[in-house]
């Protein structure tokens, strides 16, 4: 205790002071800063522990709203889908064209009726049939081409982030 004293009035109070304040704020904002780290390359999905993390928040907001797993759900499909393979979505053909690969057909439904009928046609061509959405609670639990290829179809890849689905792709053929 004497030394701690004789080292205070050394480097004097307002330094301690700093130096004490400097380390309250690391440690206020380290468990944020590496959450948001963790979470690369999703890191707007950060929800701090107060909601339960990220897998708190998915059960209470859509936390893969701006759809930052399009990217690596086309990457995927480019590197694993064969030359001419049929991607549909149910919406956002613009987000999935924007990462496609050039020979990749993109097409839009939600119906499970034309879902069936095109996967029908470009398997009967020979070509592969994906079926890819973000996971949004919002759309997805209401949305009856996604049900539908949900119940029938089986899951090929996912993109993840701190235990939480953020996209599926299925296979159709």
């Amino acid at each position: 205790v004497e030394r701690c004293g004789q080292w205070r009035a050394r480097v004097g109070a307002r330094r301690v002071g700093e130096l004490l304040g400097a380390c309250l704020c690391i440690a206020a904002f380290l468990p944020g800063l590496l959450g948001l780290a963790s979470l690369h390359p999703y890191a707007q999905i950060y929800y701090n522990a107060l909601v339960g993390g990220v897998k708190g928040a998915s059960e209470l907001f859509e936390v893969e709203y701006w759809g930052f797993s399009w990217k690596p759900g086309m990457a995927w499909l480019g590197a694993n889908a064969a030359p001419g393979a049929l991607v549909m979505t149910p919406w956002l053909e613009g987000v999935s064209s924007h990462y496609r690969r050039p020979d990749l057909e993109i097409a839009v439904s939600n119906r499970p009726r034309e879902i069936e009928r095109q996967s029908r046609e470009a398997s009967r061509s020979g070509r592969e049939v994906y079926f890819l959405f973000p996971v949004r609670q919002g759309f997805i639990q209401g949305d009856e081409g996604v049900q539908h290829v949900r119940r029938r179809y089986p899951l090929v890849h996912e993109e993840r982030a701190a235990g939480v689905r953020l996209l599926e792709i299925y296979r159709l053929d």
